[in-house]
């Protein structure tokens, strides 16, 4: 089972979704934004690997709160409740579990710094 469904997202799909978040569309405002979310997702995906290999999940899940929004609008999840029932101790999972969708999570930050960081790249200065 996957926690993560299948996305394909390149970098036009990602400034769009940038510019919805903050309700403003003007090139040089989403490239600020981006250089922010690119720390931001380098940061979380960091932080995740750190989580998984110390099964720190309390840790781990600080950070998928710390993300949320960016996620809820990406929406990257089969179920869209999981980040609320990973806070709520009546649905438990299993290390397994956890571990199978924080790796899922870190691939998909690793493709998104991977898409910020190729248009940092390309963009004229």
């Amino acid at each position: 089972m996957n926690f993560i469904k299948k996305i394909e997202l390149d970098y036009d799909q990602l400034c769009i979704l940038v510019g919805d978040m903050i309700g403003d569309d003007s090139p040089k405002k989403i490239q600020g934004l981006l250089s922010y979310l690119h720390e931001e997702v380098s940061y979380a995906r960091h932080q995740w690997e750190i989580s998984i290999k110390n099964e720190d999940w309390k840790m781990a899940s600080k950070i998928l709160h710390r993300e949320k929004l960016f996620l809820s609008a990406l929406n990257p999840f089969d179920n869209p409740e999981i980040i609320h029932q990973l806070n709520d101790v009546s649905v438990p999972y299993n290390t397994h579990q956890l571990n199978q969708l924080y790796t899922e999570l870190i691939d998909l930050f690793k493709k998104l710094e991977t898409i910020i960081g190729h248009s940092h790249q390309n963009s004229p200065s």
